[in-house]
């Protein structure tokens, strides 16, 4: 089986979920012959996934992406992009319909990127499509959605559509077992690891490892850090111009995202504090390891992350006040459940894939897109 990714390049998380279903996919047979990775001039592939697709042919074309101001999402200025950039975006189209005319896949997967869900429905005669992400949960009714923030809620809903659009099936990744969606073809799945994370020997040693979904963050952990100077921190962070390890004093270092690095600090931490990211929350829950989820101000899909971990042993808080973190490490006591969840994710996945090709086949009818 020959397959295409498509995938939404913004933070962390699609990537690296990327980078297990290859391997998942390899171990099984398979072939991944492309990636394709939305990304803005501001937000390269980071370096992580080139290495982990060494071999694989890697593509980038333009994308919508979360703006942001002091920290926090800015709605504005994300609708405001989003409408200056719709020629860039047609193109994009088109550009993928080229890859997938060359790399004449057997299966295309799509990870929570608009742009794909958009190709999906202009061109119907292509591969099936599976969309893989957590924000399909969105969809699930006993997902625990905030009930405030109508306007946010409404806007990532209507996102999270059109990433799905002509979709043969869709799989949401999920901290736990739920019950079967009431709709066909959506699917509860277990999250996707990493090797390397899976590999990862727990360990305790006296530090709390963070996880930071934008670089402006950084001034909430020096803030903290310098009421508690006693407390070692070792903080990653996706900043565009500091690509280099930066040793604030002894007991607070700030890393680049790092895939090499990453997993072993998580793995020797006693806890992690993140921003709501779906993957790093799973991978400090598949190491035994206490959680602390703070959702960046005004970004509904993290408040979403984050209301959901508390539902699988995570303490949700909305500042990085570690304090409480460095009190639930002395008592935290892991949930092997968890894990024996996302052990059984490579067959589930081999299986969803396999299925899809064999009883899906394209359309006769396409929607060019010139």
């Amino acid at each position: 089986m020959n397959v295409l990714f498509i995938v939404q390049g913004e933070g962390k998380g699609h990537l690296t979920q990327a980078i297990a279903l290859k391997e998942i996919l390899e171990g099984g047979g398979h072939c991944v012959s492309a990636a394709l990775v939305g990304t803005t001039e501001s937000r390269p592939v980071p370096g992580f996934f080139l290495e982990a697709f060494s071999g694989t042919a890697v593509h980038t074309f333009a994308s919508p992406a979360l703006s942001y101001t002091e920290g926090a999402v800015d709605l504005k200025r994300t609708i405001r992009n989003v409408f200056r950039h719709l020629p860039a975006y047609r193109r994009s189209i088109t550009y993928i319909r080229t890859i997938e005319k060359e790399t004449a896949p057997d299966l295309i997967i799509n990870f929570y990127e608009p742009v794909g869900g958009v190709y999906s429905l202009c061109y119907r005669h292509r591969p099936p499509v599976i969309c893989i992400a957590h924000q399909y949960l969105l969809f699930h009714k006993d997902f625990p959605m905030p009930s405030h923030r109508w306007l946010d809620r409404q806007l990532v809903c209507l996102n999270t559509a059109v990433t799905q659009w002509g979709a043969a099936k869709i799989l949401a990744l999920s901290f736990r077992p739920m019950r079967a969606f009431a709709s066909p073809g959506k699917v509860v799945m277990p999250p996707l690891l990493r090797q390397a994370v899976k590999e990862t020997a727990p360990a305790r040693e006296d530090f709390i490892l963070i996880y930071l979904t934008h670089y402006s963050l950084s001034r909430h952990i020096e803030d903290w850090h310098k009421q508690h100077p006693d407390v070692m921190l070792k903080c990653f962070r996706d900043h565009p111009e500091i690509r280099r390890e930066v040793r604030v004093d002894d007991t607070l270092t700030f890393y680049p995202v790092n895939a090499a690095l990453y997993p072993g600090l998580m793995g020797r931490c006693a806890a992690l504090a993140t921003t709501a990211g779906f993957e790093s929350a799973c991978e400090a829950l598949y190491l035994g390891k206490p959680l602390m989820m703070v959702p960046v101000a005004n970004h509904f899909e993290q408040a979403c992350n984050a209301a959901d971990g508390a539902l699988s042993g995570a303490v949700s808080r909305t500042g990085f006040d570690l304090s409480e973190l460095c009190r639930l490490k002395e008592v935290h006591r892991p949930d092997a459940g968890f894990r024996d969840w996302a052990d059984s994710a490579s067959e589930r996945f081999l299986e969803e894939a396999e299925e899809t090709v064999y009883f899906h086949r394209p359309a006769e009818n396409s929607v060019p897109v010139s």
